[in-house]
């Protein structure tokens, strides 16, 4: 029998409106009591201000009640310690009960047993669960455990699954420390996508582990996917683009990484879970996502296009608009990427050309819809080369003025 599955096929809400939605809850850190280790505890489950997870459900069911599809990058529980892995599931179970939208998860490095115990493998409390993990469809699951990742799919989307704590499975030390994209994942892997083809809108790939080294926070940060990059590059390469959405790190971030311009764009999600100031003392908060794929962008060009919109956790609050500082933003757009400096000789020439030394970002927007979709990280650059060119940029709280 050939290793290669059908493409195991999810329900989620018609994306009549064009935009297909998908929440990411990464990062739970489940515990059976309470604990400052984490916002996430089965002993607080009946307290929605209390409880990050559980509080999640009720927030989002008013904000995202159609989403497409449900997003867990992993870690489901805290350092291997399985008790709540069947509540926890249960949970976000229920949530996409409540959204109506499929859950597609993924392994993490704290969802694994860290000691043998009698004949149980590291990764059996996440292979005993029901519904079946990471998506209740049989072939995915086969393929899931024998490869290391599967695909699920809806009518526009496609979510790949990657389980880079696979070789965690072994009670081996020396993988405990950084996640690893096995060799028959990336064997078997670019087959299935040749046989199941390019037909969907919107493709997402989902892991657990950064597939890159990530030290900003850390010099000696090496817990990042090891063979990573080849990851990276077979979706760069594909004819499809991509967006990869991964935990593990705390930190979120909305950027893009790969070899080229055509690289993937990232969401680094963070976490909904781990008390941050207690782990440590830095400024990021808990947070969820809503990400927004603008199908109208492709019109544009813009295969993967949209918006991310992020929620920060406050205990005794729950969920709320995003503090400055405190992560990704209420709202940031991706997609359209070009290089602050072109795009500011670019507009330079418009104002010349049209007699108009005054702009507004509306007013860009209009003359270039691709910019909607322009990240924060490019927006910047944006401003930068409008100054090195010596215009100027006057920021206020709502609106930015261009000037030359």
């Amino acid at each position: 029998m050939s290793s290669i599955h059908p493409e195991a096929e999810a329900t989620g809400h018609a994306s009549a409106d064009r935009v297909i939605r998908m929440v990411v809850l990464s990062d739970i850190h489940a515990t059976q009591a309470g604990d400052p280790i984490t916002n996430v505890a089965e002993s607080t489950a009946e307290h929605p201000k209390l409880n990050a997870l559980t509080g999640a459900r009720e927030f989002l069911e008013g904000v995202a009640g159609d989403a497409d599809c449900i997003i867990c990058p992993g870690d489901l529980i805290h350092q291997g310690h399985t008790e709540p892995m069947g509540w926890v599931w249960k949970e976000l179970q229920d949530l996409a009960k409540t959204l109506g939208a499929p859950l597609v998860a993924t392994a993490g490095n704290h969802d694994m047993a860290l000691e043998a115990t009698g004949a149980e493998r590291p990764n059996s409390a996440l292979r005993d669960l029901d519904p079946q993990f990471p998506f209740p469809d049989q072939s995915c699951v086969d393929t899931y455990w024998a490869h290391d990742f599967a695909i699920i799919a809806s009518g526009s989307w496609r979510v790949l699954s990657i389980n880079s704590s696979a070789q965690m499975s072994f009670f081996d030390e020396s993988e405990r420390d950084h996640g690893r994209l096995g060799r028959d994942c990336m064997r078997e892997l670019p087959k299935r996508l040749d046989a199941i083809g390019t037909g969907k809108a919107i493709n997402v790939c989902v892991c657990h582990h950064h597939p890159q080294e990530w030290t900003e926070d850390s010099d000696d940060e090496t817990s990042h996917m090891i063979e990573g990059d080849r990851l990276l590059k077979l979706l760069e390469e594909r004819p499809e683009r991509w967006m990869l959405i991964h935990g593990h790190m705390h930190h979120p971030r909305l950027d893009y990484v790969g070899h080229g311009s055509g690289g993937t764009v990232r969401l680094a999600s963070g976490s909904i879970g781990a008390n941050l100031l207690a782990e440590s003392g830095i400024q990021f908060r808990n947070q969820l996502h809503i990400v927004d794929f603008d199908m109208n962008a492709q019109e544009l060009g813009l295969l993967v296009a949209g918006e991310v919109q992020s929620f920060d956790w406050e205990t005794g609050e729950g969920w709320t608009t995003p503090a400055p500082g405190s992560g990704l933003p209420v709202s940031e757009p991706f997609g359209y990427r070009r290089d602050g400096i072109e795009l500011a000789v670019w507009l330079r020439e418009q104002a010349q050309q049209l007699g108009r030394r005054t702009w507004s970002w509306k007013e860009i927007i209009e003359l270039e819809p691709r910019c909607k979709y322009l990240a924060e990280i490019d927006r910047r650059s944006f401003y930068q080369g409008v100054r090195r060119l010596k215009g100027g940029v006057v920021e206020a709280r709502e609106e930015v003025t261009f000037e030359w």
